[in-house]
């Protein structure tokens, strides 16, 4: 959508929303009050929330209201009357339909400024306010080495993307200016390939990620496996130069098919042979950033005398963390857990690893008895039970590090309420133009 020149420019708008019993409702006018969490527009009417989808706060608009959605309810924009001066032209052909990005068309400073606020607001409400922040690390366009593409196949050709807000519909993608620009080569190719496996209403995703050898895809299909569609696999991964290519059928068998390359990852000068599909940070200078930060803090004062990593994932923090003090290694995913071992071999680092899952099974306060230093970096849900342990141990230092600020500021206030200070926080944005937002905190008691 081009940016409203003037006050009172109109600009109509797609997509209007009856009401529930199937008649239109009537537009109603509104001001935006704030930008929300999620990157809506957030107004009020009759006493209520209202959610309306790519605006800013400050613009008056014409709107029909729609579904409820929790406290509030959606509505959909009909006439944009007056526009906000921090409205930009969104750089990507896809913004609005695609569901991968929310506030494209945010100025820089009010996008910031956004994201800030979201750290800011999570950790007031577990009683952190105050909490000295740093600057907050963002990721550049371009520069995404991880995403998982969906795929359906339809009567005539094969839909692949990313799916569209708050549904299974996919938007066909031809560009995306968040991920590494060497992704977007493949989607042609891969569509072809994606025609062949599979039959008419069928689906797949492709899990990409850029590695130090090159593009590693983990393809899962619903179709089955045949000698002719495991010939054409793998023509396409070599025709196309990836590093390596596996294939997930519809019975869930995990098919190396090629392995040209090796897939590695560098954490920190040190190479990790990953698993086809591992997590990895979105980003490496997001990840960069929260690895500079816990080791920052500890090669600042005196040196650790024994280190736990929890949620360890392939070594991103265990690996380089093992030049300063010995580590336990801990995490759920056995491929993961099992390339952070070999690294740690390769580099003769001393990393010692145990497989866990801690969403069932955290580690205890007397297992943790006996280190100086704690990391955990869980996932979106966060590790309440493990933060329980941790605060009954004797660990005097922890590093929370987490994908989602209400999660992390629930689990920091468990360790609060044992006496551990959040003495600072590093914002760290690698899903560009997203809702979401990762975070660093340095516990200290």
């Amino acid at each position: 959508m081009a940016r409203p020149s003037g006050r009172s420019r109109k600009r109509h708008w797609r997509g209007e929303v009856g009401a529930q019993d199937g008649t239109p409702a009537e537009p109603i006018r509104l001001q935006i009050d704030t930008l929300g969490r999620r990157g809506d527009g957030v107004a009020r009417h009759g006493g209520r929330a209202v959610y309306v989808a790519q605006t800013l706060p400050g613009e008056e608009l014409t709107v029909r209201l729609g579904e409820a959605d929790g406290d509030g309810v959606r509505a959909e924009a009909i006439e944009l009357i007056e526009a906000s001066p921090q409205r930009v032209e969104p750089p990507c052909p896809h913004f609005g339909p695609c569901g991968g990005c929310s506030v494209q068309h945010v100025s820089d400073p009010l996008y910031a400024e956004w994201k800030l606020g979201i750290v800011r607001t999570a950790l007031d409400r577990a009683g952190f306010a105050g909490t000295p922040m740093l600057p907050i690390a963002r990721s550049a366009p371009g520069t995404r080495r991880r995403a998982a593409f969906r795929a359906l196949r339809g009567e005539r050709s094969v839909f692949l993307g990313f799916s569209e807000r708050a549904s299974h519909r996919i938007v066909d993608v031809t560009d995306c200016r968040v991920v590494v620009p060497s992704m977007m080569p493949l989607l042609t190719a891969l569509r072809a390939l994606l025609g062949d496996m599979l039959a008419v209403r069928q689906s797949a995703v492709a899990e990409v990620t850029a590695t130090d050898g090159g593009i590693d895809m983990l393809l899962e299909v619903e179709a089955e496996a045949t000698l002719p569609l495991r010939e054409r696999a793998a023509a396409f991964a070599s025709e196309q130069g990836l590093a390596r290519l596996t294939v997930r059928w519809g019975d869930m068998q995990e098919d190396p098919i090629v392995a040209a390359r090796p897939a590695t990852v560098t954490f920190d000068g040190i190479p990790v042979p990953v698993p086809p599909g591992t997590f990895l940070q979105a980003t490496r200078s997001g990840e960069d950033a929260l690895r500079g930060f816990v080791l920052g803090a500890l090669s600042s004062g005196s040196r650790p005398g024994r280190i736990v990593d929890l949620f360890a994932g392939c070594g991103s923090f265990a690996l380089p963390l093992a030049r300063l003090a010995p580590v336990l290694a801990v995490e759920g995913d056995e491929a993961a857990l099992e390339a952070l071992a070999m690294a740690a071999r390769a580099a003769g680092l001393p990393v010692r690893t145990e497989l866990r899952d801690l969403a069932k099974r955290p580690l205890r306060a007397d297992e943790l008895a006996a280190s100086d230093v704690v990391v955990f970096d869980p996932p979106r849900l966060g590790a309440k039970a493990q933060a329980e342990q941790i605060a009954d141990s004797p660990v005097r230092q922890v590093f929370g590090i987490s994908c989602n600020p209400s999660t992390f500021a629930r689990d920091a206030a468990v360790l609060g309420a044992a006496g551990f200070a959040l003495e600072s926080v590093l914002p760290v944005d690698q899903f560009l133009w997203s809702a979401h937002v990762e975070l660093a905190g340095r516990f200290r008691r």
